[in-house]
């Protein structure tokens, strides 16, 4: 497995505005029984089969999506040519219970607009690093790590 890790200080963005969202997230929806935890780290996961790293020439943070139990950051990958990305999800949160919050996706929606984080949707990324990706000792390591430069 391989990953796709952004600079430190986007990671940093993205660390501090997923707190506050699932701070507000557990606020509002605590009478109905949801609650999310964080998760670590904020990687994109990937294969070698999925997309030829080599032909990314821009990639940006498009905003927060909800599935099933999880929220993630949507982080597309734009090729040479511009019409053509692919998506690929950070999980940030996940529902302490693995409940499904598809129900209460258009409230969770709002929360990103009521936040009023310091910096808007999408953020452009102009450097990330890749590598290997191994856990053991519930750590997540890189290896054979590698800087990519963004052109646009």
């Amino acid at each position: 497995m391989k990953a796709l890790v952004m600079h430190k200080d986007l990671n940093h963005k993205l660390n501090s505005f997923g707190k506050k969202y699932i701070q507000h997230f557990n606020n509002i929806f605590s009478g109905e029984q949801l609650c999310l935890y964080q998760i670590f780290p904020l990687w994109a996961f990937y294969s070698d089969d999925e997309f030829e790293l080599k032909t990314v020439t821009a990639a940006s943070i498009e905003g927060v999506s909800l599935e099933k139990d999880s929220l993630f950051f949507d982080l597309a990958l734009f090729s040479e040519n511009t019409s053509s990305f692919k998506i690929k999800k950070i999980c940030f949160a996940k529902e302490i219970d693995g409940k499904d919050l598809s129900s209460i996706s258009a409230k969770a929606d709002c929360i990103v607009e009521n936040l009023k984080p310091d910096f808007l949707f999408p953020l452009r990324i102009t450097v990330m690093k890749t590598g290997q990706c191994f856990s053991e000792n519930n750590a997540f390591y890189l290896t054979e790590e590698k800087w990519i430069k963004l052109s646009k």
